[in-house]
């Protein structure tokens, strides 16, 4: 299977990065440019994902979102969209279709937070991730 090595690199990648602490933006290096082979990554989430990002649906990452350490040779970031305190019905309504190989959706935490609307995460939005992404052509 074509993506399982970039797969398990993009996990260790998020998994790793969240461990690795805050760090001064300015001495973060620049994310490497992603081959034109590499895996298409789509991320749909809350401030876990948008982070310190200047502009996450641009794809302008801060250092403190995990889509940051995720991307590099082996993975590009070809769409998105995060906002802080969005939930899963506001993600599924303002997501957008793009072509990508592997979406990470990170969502329900909002919709169950203290102080929401929503007490429970809403299966009716859930459903809805399969209208985000296309396979490429």
């Amino acid at each position: 299977m074509r993506i399982a090595g970039p797969l398990v690199a993009l996990l260790a990648a998020v998994v790793l990065g969240g461990c690795a602490g805050t760090q001064d933006p300015a001495a973060v290096p620049a994310t490497t440019p992603a081959r034109a082979d590499a895996v298409r990554l789509a991320a749909v989430g809350d401030s876990i994902t948008e982070a310190d990002s200047p502009d996450f649906d641009g794809g302008d990452l801060g250092p403190e979102s995990w889509v940051f350490h995720a991307v590099g040779e082996d993975v590009a970031l070809v769409g998105g969209w995060a906002r802080w305190g969005a939930t899963t019905a506001q993600m599924a309504a303002a997501a957008e279709p793009v072509e990508a190989d592997v979406l990470v959706i990170l969502a329900g935490t909002n919709d169950v937070a203290p102080g929401s609307r929503t007490r429970a995460p809403s299966t009716t939005s859930a459903r809805s991730p399969s209208r985000w992404t296309r396979p490429r052509s």
